[in-house]
Formats: C-alpha cells, sequence, structure tokens
C-alpha cells in the first residue's frame, strides 16, 4: 500500500501501521512557476516539505513498509546545499561542515571526527523538533507565541448525549470547519522565486478566533487567509505550532464565531461512526463524508516522524488536513492530517486524536511551542554503505553526527560532526530512528552516556537533555 501525498491536476502531498506503514500528509500547494496543485493527505496545502515530497514519483508497495513522499525512491542524493540534483560530487569539499551554522570553515583534517565533504550526499535526518528550525525565514513568524504564561483557551465540551443522523451532525458541526488558504515564496531553479499557494482546512475553538489546523499546512507560509462558512475572509496570525504532532494555532480578529465541541478521544470505539469535514481539493469547503473508526491507535510514520493516529474509511482528499473528524455527537474528535494512497489503496485516512491536541493548546497559546520536549541538538546520518563510507571518508557504517547545534545539549557535553554514535545508555544505535525514539522518550533534564568512535578511539560522554525552543519563537516567549 503505497502512502504518499496524492498528486492533484497540479501537484499534492503521507503514513505507517503497528508493522510500519508510511502514509502522505494531503496538502494542496500550487506552484506560479510549476503550476502544481498538490494536495496533502488528510491536511492542507503549502508545507514546504510537503511540496517537495510530491514532486517524487509514488513508491511500488512493498510487503512491510512503504516508501514516504520524502525517501527518495528514484535513489538519488538530494544534492549539493539541499538542491534536488543527481548526486554529483561537489568541486570544493571546503564546504561548511555545519548546516545549522552560518561560519564556514576550511576543510578538517580526516580524522579529526568530522567529515570532509560538507553538505555533500545523502540528506541528513536530523531530530524530529530541528525541522522547527526553518520557520524563523517566515514573515509570520514573529506573531508566534505570547507574553502571558497564565492565559488558556477554554473550550466546548457541550453534548446533547443521542446520537445523530450524519445530516444533523453537519448542520450541527460544519459552520465551526473553515477553508485555509496560504501563500510562501519559493526558490525555485537559477535562484527563481515564485510563490507558490496551497490550500487545506480548519477548526474554530474559540467564539474571538481561535482555529486549529496541521502545521504543514501553514508551514512556510507568508499568508495565511481563513474563509468561514458565509464566506468572510479573514488574515489569520499564526500563534503556536508544533512539528512532531502536525498541529498549528491560528487566530483571526473575529467574535460570535460558531465553534466546535470537544469530545473525548480515548472513549472512541472500533467501528463507531464518524464524519469528516473539510475542504478538499482547496476548493470544495463544507464537504461532508461519513465512516467509521477503523483502528483506535495505529501507528503511521510521516515524513520520518512516527505518530499514533486515529485511522477511519470516511473519504479523505487533499486539502481535508487539518479538517475535523467529528463523533455521532457531533463532537470533534480528531483533526484529520494523512492519508494512504495508490492505485490498490482505497479509505485510509489518519487523524490526530483530539485529546493530544489539547493537551498542547495552552503551551502553544502561551510559548508559542510545546514546551518539556526533549532534545539534544544535532543532525544525524546514516552510512548504509561501504560506497556512502568512502564519500564521507569514514571506515565504518552506522549512525553518525552530521552536525551539532551550537550551544545546545549535544555542544556542551563534547558531541562533535563526525562522531559516530555506537551506544546510549548501553542500548545500541542500529539507526538514527533509533536515538531519536531514545531522545523522544527522556526528560528535560536527563543523563545520558554516550559511547562513540572519533578517529580511532572510543569515547565516554554524559549528555544532559536540553529542552527544545524553536528558533522562530520570539524573545518575548522564550
Amino acid at each position: 500500500m503505497p502512502a504518499s501525498y496524492t498528486e492533484m491536476p497540479q501537484e499534492m502531498p503521507k503514513t505507517q501501521t503497528k508493522k510500519r506503514k508510511n502514509g502522505k500528509r494531503i496538502g494542496l500547494v500550487a506552484g506560479i512557476l510549476s503550476g502544481a496543485l498538490v494536495l496533502g493527505a488528510a491536511g492542507g496545502y503549502g508545507g514546504s516539505a510537503l511540496y517537495n515530497a510530491v514532486n517524487a514519483p509514488a513508491a511500488p508497495a512493498v510487503a512491510a513498509q512503504e516508501q514516504m513522499p520524502g525517501g527518495r525512491p528514484d535513489g538519488q542524493f538530494p544534492g549539493f546545499n539541499g538542491q534536488n540534483g543527481q548526486g554529483e560530487m561537489p568541486e570544493r569539499p571546503d564546504a561548511d561542515t555545519d548546516q545549522g551554522s552560518d561560519n564556514k570553515q576550511d576543510a578538517p583534517e580526516v580524522g579529526d571526527g568530522q567529515f570532509p565533504f560538507g553538505a555533500f550526499g545523502q540528506k541528513d535526518q536530523q531530530e524530529d523538533e530541528t525541522s522547527d528550525k526553518k520557520s524563523s525565514k517566515k514573515d509570520t513568524s514573529a506573531d508566534v507565541g505570547t507574553s502571558d504564561a497564565n492565559a488558556s483557551l477554554q473550550v466546548s465540551t457541550k453534548s446533547n448525549g443521542q446520537s445523530l443522523s450524519t445530516q444533523e451532525i453537519a448542520s450541527y458541526a460544519a459552520d465551526a470547519v473553515v477553508e485555509i488558504t496560504t501563500e510562501a515564496v519559493k526558490t525555485g531553479n537559477y535562484m527563481q522565486q515564485y510563490v507558490a499557494s496551497g490550500a487545506g482546512s480548519g477548526v474554530i475553538i474559540s467564539e474571538d478566533g481561535y482555529i486549529i489546523t496541521n502545521n504543514h499546512v501553514i508551514e512556510d507560509a507568508t499568508q495565511i487567509t481563513v474563509t468561514t462558512t458565509d464566506g468572510t475572509a479573514y488574515e489569520a496570525k499564526l500563534v503556536g505550532r508544533d512539528d512532531n504532532l502536525d498541529v498549528a494555532l491560528l487566530k483571526i480578529e473575529a467574535s460570535g464565531l460558531t465553534v466546535a465541541s470537544f469530545g473525548d478521544s480515548d472513549q472512541l470505539a472500533l467501528g463507531e461512526k464518524v464524519v469528516a469535514i473539510g475542504n478538499p481539493l482547496g476548493q470544495l469547503g463544507g464537504t461532508v463524508t461519513e465512516g467509521i473508526i477503523s483502528s483506535l491507535n495505529r501507528e503511521i510514520t510521516i515524513d520520518g516522524k512516527a505518530m499514533t493516529l486515529l485511522q477511519t474509511d470516511a473519504a479523505i482528499n487533499p486539502g481535508n488536513s487539518g479538517g475535523g473528524l467529528f463523533n455521532d455527537q457531533g463532537q470533534l474528535i480528531g483533526l484529520v492530517v494523512a492519508k494512504s494512497s495508490g492505485d490498490d489503496v482505497e479509505g485510509l485516512g489518519f487523524a490526530i486524536p483530539i485529546n493530544n491536541v489539547q493537551e498542547i493548546l495552552n503551551d502553544l497559546l502561551n510559548y508559542g511551542y510545546t514546551k518539556g520536549k526533549a532534545y539534544l541538538g544535532v543532525s544525524l546520518l546514516d552510512i548504509t554503505s561501504e560506497q556512502m563510507a568512502r564519500m564521507y571518508n569514514v571506515t565504518e557504517t552506522g549512525t553518525y553526527i552530521y552536525s551539532v547545534q551550537d550551544g545546545s545539549a549535544a555542544a556542551d557535553a563534547g558531541l562533535k560532526s563526525g562522531d559516530r554514535i555506537i551506544s546510549v545508555n548501553g542500548q545500541e544505535i542500529e539507526d538514527s530512528d533509533a536515538l531519536r525514539e531514545l531522545i523522544s522518550a527522556s526528560t528535560v533534564g536527563d543523563t545520558l552516556e554516550f559511547v562513540i568512535q572519533r578517529g580511532l578511539t572510543e569515547e565516554t560522554l554524559t549528555v544532559t537533555v536540553g529542552e527544545y525552543i524553536p528558533e522562530a519563537m520570539p524573545a518575548v516567549s522564550r
């Protein structure tokens, strides 16, 4: 079951099960130069990673694991300086060895713990949280967060306690679901810039204009427009975002809005009736589809991030991302995020449980990000073959530190670019996913014992886990 971003008439943007199935977000992106309309699985258009991912051809089905949109099914390296090239060697081996730094250094001597080739080769696999750093270049980033650390969003949980028909659910909840369109400045070949537009869905959660959607719907957007069911368009500001959970909190200046009532996603039952409401294809706002809960705890991998999601057979299409999944009482129990797609795939949509979203809302409101998330501060690279090892001038395969963020927990502990991670707290590190899972399971302030190989010697370093604070957050929020 190939899970990838579904391409629309002009283009579109993935997910994994207990047996590690991959899925696609459904975001819709239209590039002026490319003329492409990108539809994301269960989400909106306009995510930068989504936009690039959907240009890759769909991968063939594999028995236990499917190729994801960002998985380079063509086998090519992303190329030098992050361009989607053909894997040519860079002409100069003295490129900047730390992608998180603006300071370029001369090529290091082989054996000092650093790679001789800077940004060349396979795309480095960063910690899940590091992707938020891209947002520091957004025009909307200045609007993130608030100085009032005591603010609280009081969401509605009202219910009549009765099972409703699909028509009644739509009448009750449809006005709380909005259309979202975005614009973002992209750089194409030969450094030409163009405006890419995207679309998705969102759900109103307060009468004064707070709205939740997927982060990938608004990622990298320089302009966000929200349109309510009465046709009124509002300029929206980004309040906060969580890249791992794929949730963003927006604000429009309005009052007296219809809000969604929150249900309890922990109380759902397998086979329970659900209704999805969203903006498929970015132009069919208010679309209602009906289905059931197909799975309560489906483990999915989207863009390399493991997520535990609700699965439904309600029709989900590009542009549904960020829309609502409602129970038979008309209560919001999920935020649509992804779908699996392919010629042999039908009725596999996914949603973030609303309880997970509600847990982070006040952090997004007060700080612009989710507090307490463990962070190491490194980019990782899996050397998986002898050929790849020769390209990076190392002698063994394994998981290497590609770059270290200045001032991070990793830097304070003395970890360096080029270190091969052998084990952490006695657990052998077989690939970068294993390390990311270990860090995610840690708590800020925990100490981890890293055994690393640097050059020809092994060293043991103690790392105190830090807290993830996105660079996009304004100083007042920090």
